[in-house]
């Protein structure tokens, strides 16, 4: 079974790369290029897993233009993470794609403005089974209240 952060990551590579494409080239345009790695068989729904793959067929279509567009959408990918920026235009960029999907595996990140329902200590979750549910009560849920911000020890107000 595929990670789920994976599944994001694919979805997050896929959403920058058509970003980069319509903010530097346009929606004519866009659509065209879109085509390109399909029809060498690269697929946008694994373009993490084969992205060499789709740097080669960007540079066969674009020469070394297209340089700048896998550079300009690693940068917004690193920033779609909030991960700092440590390599130039210069740099060999699929170890960089590499790193970052080894760090979102590893740290369990998202993109920006993507969670999930598990994040929420304040919802509760339904029972089938009347004992564990009267066991889980409010003071089981009691104890991530303090976690919530100015709440709890150590918290001051002003």
């Amino acid at each position: 079974m595929r990670n789920p952060l994976l599944s994001v990551f694919d979805d997050a590579v896929r959403s920058t790369f058509e970003s980069t494409l319509q903010d530097m080239l346009g929606s004519a345009v866009r659509g065209e290029v879109e085509h390109i790695p399909h029809k060498k068989g690269v697929s946008m729904s694994d373009a993490s897993d084969r992205f060499d793959d789709l740097v080669v067929v960007l540079m066969e279509a674009f020469g070394h233009s297209a340089r700048v567009i896998v550079h300009k959408m690693m940068l917004r990918l690193y920033d779609a993470y909030s991960q700092r920026v440590d390599f130039s235009y210069q740099d060999q960029l699929k170890g960089k794609m590499v790193l970052l999907r080894q760090r979102i595996l590893s740290d369990h990140l998202r993109p920006k403005g993507v969670s999930y329902d598990s994040d929420n200590f304040d919802e509760k979750t339904e029972s089938n089974d009347d004992e564990t549910s009267a066991q889980t009560g409010k003071a089981a849920w009691s104890s991530f209240y303090r976690l919530k911000k100015g709440v709890g020890s150590g918290s001051t107000q002003n």
